[in-house]
């Protein structure tokens, strides 16, 4: 079943959606460990990667 969020742009990675949200240290330090593991060039990268990495263990646990 797939879910509708009205206020999700379908084409977020190209129209730049933003998140403004605290952290603590150790989480910001974990993300430019993982952006440095990953070889990406930005801590949204990281973000963008481990959100499609838990969806799908989701997915996968669900199903």
């Amino acid at each position: 079943m797939e879910r509708k969020n009205p206020g999700r742009n379908d084409t977020a990675k190209s129209s730049k959606l933003f998140m403004n949200v605290p952290v603590s240290a150790e989480t910001r330090e974990g993300l430019h460990e993982l952006k440095d593991a990953m070889a990406v060039e930005s801590q949204a990268e990281v973000i963008e990667k481990l959100v499609k990495m838990g969806l799908a263990l989701q997915r996968a646990l669900r199903d």
